[in-house]
């Protein structure tokens, strides 16, 4: 059966769900919108939120972008601030050396250039910190024309369309 970008999100998806159900400093994974993951949270952090903001499909690869956004508790004091936002970006690059060394993740995928992040600061009722990083991952395709051909028994893929009869 052919892979195609569905089951390929799926699969990446579900990877960096388990990743972050292994992490020790994250306490929840949630998946879409930040903005409308943040809005709808049950404040409990460190939250880790995963979108995929575009995909595009080259030869061997699916290219997808990634906003990952770790979300944790804005503290009133200026040191217990400063800790939370280390322990965020550190979780970000914890990702990112996983994406980038683990043999688990070599096995399927890349990352293509290099994870830029953005802090963002919420004073309203919640008081919350995050650290938002973007970054492109290539997720190796495993399917090609031999295995269309098996999902397409009755398409002719070789003879040009002028010359069927």
């Amino acid at each position: 059966m052919a892979i195609n970008a569905n089951t390929t999100q799926r699969r990446l998806v579900d990877e960096v769900h388990h990743w972050a159900d292994n992490h020790k400093m994250i306490d929840r994974f949630g998946y879409g919108d930040f903005l409308e993951l943040y809005s709808n949270s049950k404040n409990s952090y460190p939250y880790f939120t995963l979108n995929i903001k575009d995909a595009t499909s080259s030869q061997w690869y699916y290219n997808f972008t990634l906003e990952i956004c770790v979300i944790g508790w804005l503290y009133d004091n200026k040191e217990g601030q400063l800790d939370s936002e280390s322990e965020l970006i550190e979780i970000l690059r914890d990702f990112q050396n996983t994406v980038k060394e683990s043999p688990r993740w070599q096995s399927f995928s890349r990352i293509q250039g290099d994870m830029t992040m953005q802090k963002l600061l919420e004073k309203g009722g919640d008081k919350a910190l995050a650290w938002c990083g973007r970054m492109t991952i290539q997720i190796k395709k495993t399917s090609g024309f031999c295995s269309l051909s098996a999902i397409m028994p009755d398409y002719d893929f070789l003879t040009p369309p002028h010359e069927q009869n």
